[in-house]
């Protein structure tokens, strides 16, 4: 399970917060990181660290490659335990906005084949393939965090932005409906607020078909 939260405190951008549980959903036990990678925390981590250092080396020289100089030592100091999830081939552990590079970049996501953990890891069952269904999920709170940015501006001035939540449906690979939950503060009193908009992959990304306000 996958967990987005976003707080807006006046800084240029909203704070983005992502989180992850996974479970055996047969005996509702939450696995930690230790137990799904078949190897002590220390082994674990150590293992995650070198390939997340693998893949940004890889991707050095490339254009839009935004990591910090010391990204070596921010991977090792700055990821924490619970940030993982179980995908359909890979184990996927992330790093929170502003860690690893500026926010331009997004948020960095690395991977690990299952079969690159410990021997004693445990199977992992099919998993349906959601990877499209994550991305647009990803895309769209992304979206909505560089919408909040031209709230400033005047437009949508009585719009909650602080507390809110969002929900995707009527998915199609290139198409898709954004619908806000959150509230008005007008003079006129609050009361619950409801926005949609529609969402289109273009040449490989999601954008907005018009601002949210």
């Amino acid at each position: 399970m996958f967990n987005t939260e976003y707080v807006y405190a006046g800084g240029t951008h909203p704070v983005s917060y992502f989180s992850a549980d996974n479970f055996r959903v047969d005996i509702g036990h939450r696995l930690d990181l230790s137990e799904v990678m078949g190897l002590s925390m220390e082994q674990a981590l150590a293992k995650l660290y070198s390939e997340a250092i693998a893949q940004i080396k890889t991707a050095e020289g490339a254009e839009d490659f935004f990591y910090y100089e010391d990204y070596e030592q921010i991977v090792r100091n700055s990821f924490k335990s619970e940030d993982f999830l179980l995908a359909e081939e890979n184990l996927l552990f992330f790093y929170q906005y502003y860690t690893l590079y500026p926010y331009v970049g997004g948020y960095p996501v690395f991977h690990l084949a299952y079969d690159q953990r410990g021997a004693a890891a445990p199977a992992v069952p099919p998993i349906a393939n959601q990877e499209e269904e994550r991305e647009l999920y990803f895309a769209a709170g992304h979206l909505l965090d560089r919408n909040r940015d031209i709230q400033d501006g005047g437009m949508g001035y009585y719009t909650n932005w602080n507390d809110y939540r969002f929900a995707l449906s009527d998915i199609t690979s290139t198409n898709a409906r954004l619908t806000v939950y959150t509230e008005s503060n007008s003079p006129a009193g609050r009361e619950d607020e409801t926005l949609t908009v529609k969402l289109e992959k273009v040449d490989g990304y999601w954008v907005m078909e018009r601002m949210v306000y």
